[in-house]
């Protein structure tokens, strides 16, 4: 698929939800809460998204009528293996009594956002990332080979690379393996240091740092052969504006006839909605289960994903729940590649069946086009 260039005043940017990027480095205050009798579980529970949880409010309170700060509250937490209501105890101060299970231990606490910011949904992920992938270290090698055959295509020749959303490494790791030349970052500190830590498991040369990708240029510098963006990260973008602000970092980024590679979900085949439930499977680790599951709920062009892995330690039964959250620019590969193309890309095409989500490519022109 190619694309076509709009003039600024054909593009309409959605209406802003925070001002900020979907990927905000700003956290929220967490507080724990312990009991003799019960182990702190990593949960959030939001406000907003409450009654559409597993978890229901035991009684007819709002949360969000009350004060932003960490708070505690009484579920009744239905738990199907044993076939009956497990109460959860606590008060609105988060300094009350919590009372003891005979057959799980668990805790179950919500954080308030700030208001304007956002938990960083990669650093609550990072240790439990690889889980996403049935075999996470197969999927490092795989799409490495399957990354470097479509640079290679496009690109041929091209060593020096730019990965600007690398989260713990997947395809960084990955193509370094191959012999490119890798600079990555991302805005998670945690993803970072668990990818610094990959790396130097498999005795890796990669340069890491913390950096937006609308900052890329500034932090990176220019002269890479190829910059890649891969597993859906730009849609964390909530705006056109957003969007074309990073396509032009990434341009300066590189060199004249360089190439960008971005990979992200096909939304023009999503269903649109409330409570969509989007299941990833179950993994066993280290003595333990894991069951992941995301539940979309769209507002616009713009959707909260709330994303649960169930951990069961499989000797004891204990289960902890934890539940990441963020939100999502939920755009059309059309529109990224409209975009990249105001940005100043050329030869802007999506490709299919090459990368297990589409890929979207466009090359900066040549020093001649350029006026170098």
């Amino acid at each position: 698929m190619t694309c076509q260039r709009l003039s600024d005043t054909d593009r309409q940017s959605p209406s802003k939800v925070s001002g900020q990027s979907g990927r905000s480095q700003r956290k929220c205050p967490s507080r724990t809460f312990s009991s003799d009798a019960l182990s702190p579980v990593s949960a959030s529970i939001s406000p907003m998204h409450t009654q559409q949880s597993p978890l229901r409010l035991a009684d007819n309170r709002s949360p969000s009528r009350f004060s932003s700060r960490p708070q505690i509250w009484h579920f009744m937490v239905k738990l199907p293996w044993w076939g009956r209501l497990a109460p959860i105890g606590g008060d609105r101060s988060g300094a009350g009594r919590v009372r003891p299970l005979a057959d799980i231990e668990m805790l179950i606490c919500y954080r308030r956002h700030f208001a304007g910011g956002k938990m960083n949904f990669y650093d609550e992920i990072s240790p439990l990332y690889h889980l996403i992938y049935p075999n996470w270290t197969r999927s490092v090698e795989l799409q490495g080979r399957q990354l470097d055959n479509i640079i290679q295509q496009n690109w041929p020749g091209s060593t020096r690379l730019l990965d600007v959303s690398c989260g713990i490494g997947t395809q960084a790791l990955g193509l370094a393996e191959l012999g490119y030349s890798i600079s990555a970052s991302d805005l998670s500190e945690k993803e970072i240091e668990r990818a610094k830590k990959e790396a130097e498991r498999r005795k890796l040369a990669i340069q890491f740092s913390v950096a937006d990708m609308l900052n890329a240029h500034a932090q990176h510098g220019a002269g890479f052969d190829v910059l890649i963006s891969c597993d859906n990260s730009v849609p964390h973008l909530l705006t056109d504006d957003d969007l074309l602000s990073a396509f032009r970092q990434f341009f300066d980024c590189l060199k004249p006839g360089g190439g960008c590679l971005i990979t992200v979900r096909d939304y023009e085949k999503e269903e649109r909605g409330k409570n969509l439930v989007k299941h990833y499977g179950a993994r066993i680790e280290d003595g333990k289960r894991y069951v992941l599951f995301q539940v979309w709920d769209f507002t616009g062009v713009h959707y909260d994903l709330a994303f649960f892995i169930v951990e069961e330690e499989l000797t004891t039964g204990i289960i902890h729940t934890h539940v990441m959250r963020s939100r999502y620019y939920a755009v059309s590969a059309t529109r990224l590649c409209e975009l990249m193309l105001n940005a100043g890309f050329e030869d802007v095409q999506r490709l299919d069946g090459q990368y297990f989500q589409p890929v979207i490519v466009g090359t900066k022109p040549s020093e001649d086009l350029l006026g170098i």
